[in-house]
C-alpha cells in the first residue's frame, strides 16, 4: 500500500470499490502490505488515510452494508444515498429505459401502472432501471419510438 501511495502521489486519481460485501484477507492484506509499523501509518486499515489526496485523488466505495463501508473509509467520509422518496427520480429512471426519450408518460397501459411502478421500485433507481429494461422487451417497437412515429388510434 506504501508502494501505491508513492506512485499516486501528486495525481489525480479515481479509486472504486463497487457494491462491497465484506472486508476480506484481500483487502486486509492489500493495507497492511509495506506500510510502515510507525507515525502516520501505524495500524490504519482505511483508504482514508493511507491514499494521498492533495491533488485531487479519490476514492469511492459502495456497499448495502453501512459498516463495511465505515471501515473502508471512516464514519466523517460517509456519504448515505437514501432512496427515492416521492418516486419522482424513479419514475424518470423506468420512462428513459422502457422507451426511447422516457415518453412512458404517452402510454396509457404504462402511465395507469405508475403509482404501482414506482412503488415496486421502492425508491431504488437501479430497480426502475432493471424493471424499465425487462418491460421495454416486451412492448412492440411503435409503443416505444418517438411520438411522431406513434400510431394514434
Amino acid at each position: 500500500m506504501f508502494a501505491l501511495h508513492l506512485q499516486l502521489m501528486n495525481k489525480r486519481y479515481l479509486i472504486v470499490f463497487d457494491d462491497v460485501w465484506n472486508i476480506d484477507e484481500w483487502y486486509e492484506g492489500l493495507m497492511s502490505s509495506g506500510l510502515p509499523d510507525e507515525g502516520l501509518w501505524a495500524g490504519h486499515l482505511r483508504l482514508d488515510r493511507v491514499l494521498p489526496k492533495d491533488c485531487g485523488g479519490s476514492v469511492i466505495v459502495t456497499s448495502r452494508l453501512e459498516e463495511v463501508a465505515v471501515k473502508m473509509v471512516g464514519e466523517e467520509n460517509m456519504c448515505r444515498i437514501e432512496p427515492d422518496k416521492d418516486g419522482e427520480c424513479c419514475w424518470n429512471i423506468f420512462t428513459d429505459s422502457v422507451t426511447e426519450g422516457g415518453l412512458a408518460d404517452d402510454h396509457p397501459t404504462l402511465r395507469s401502472m405508475k403509482t404501482e411502478i414506482v412503488d415496486r421500485c421502492g425508491g431504488l433507481p437501479l430497480a426502475a432501471k432493471t424493471i424499465g429494461e425487462i418491460l421495454r422487451g416486451s412492448l412492440s417497437p411503435a409503443e416505444t419510438s418517438a411520438p411522431e412515429n406513434k400510431l394514434h388510434p
